[in-house]
């Protein structure tokens, strides 16, 4: 299968996912009014390194919430596993699950076949990590085709406060007073 990369300042593509414990999300859409939106992609409950990065974002979730910034993790795994993963880590943040191989090219991500039983018995996608505007805007684009490979989480807090100060707040080195959308020249 091959993957068109998802631009940075285009819409994020409306993919609806069932999510634990909750009603159906469109995954890039935030809840509340003028909230940014942090999408990551994690590989399936099997991979202990995506596990511990979905437990350091714990750690900064209610940090990260108050801030304005709402969090969700997609996977593609079914139903039952994608439950009991939730509830045997303690996720505070909506988990949803059955992504598909479609959502998976539309998102551009990298997908891998299963090596064995333990990684399940359908595709699924590598780690990526999207950083969503109120209006629904790709602000950030990470994408990888490695479990190991993956944006330090205290970086993209800090990142996400420096990018969401007011305006009159902060400025750049041109004088513009927010911080723009990068990556999106087109030759």
């Amino acid at each position: 299968m091959s993957a068109s990369k998802l631009m940075p300042g285009t819409h994020f593509p409306n993919i609806v996912l069932p999510v634990v414990g909750c009603e159906p999300q469109v995954i890039g859409k935030t809840q509340k009014v003028d909230a940014w939106k942090l999408v990551i992609l994690y590989r399936s409950a099997f991979c202990p390194l995506g596990t511990t990065y979905l437990k350091q974002v714990q750690s900064f979730y209610e940090e990260i919430l108050a801030g304005g910034t709402e969090v969700i993790a997609v996977s593609t795994d079914l139903k039952e596993k994608a439950e009991l993963y939730a509830e045997e880590n303690s996720f505070s943040f909506p988990i949803a699950y059955d992504l598909s191989e479609e959502h998976m090219k539309s998102l551009g991500l990298y997908v891998s076949e299963p090596r064995s039983a333990s990684e399940g018995d359908r595709p699924f996608s590598e780690p990526g990590l999207f950083i969503i505007t109120p209006e629904g805007m790709v602000q950030v684009v990470e994408i990888s085709n490695a479990p190991f490979a993956r944006s330090d989480l205290t970086v993209i807090k800090q990142s996400l406060e420096y990018i969401k100060q007011p305006p009159d707040k902060r400025y750049d080195s041109f004088g513009t007073a927010r911080y723009p959308i990068r990556g999106t020249h087109i030759s």
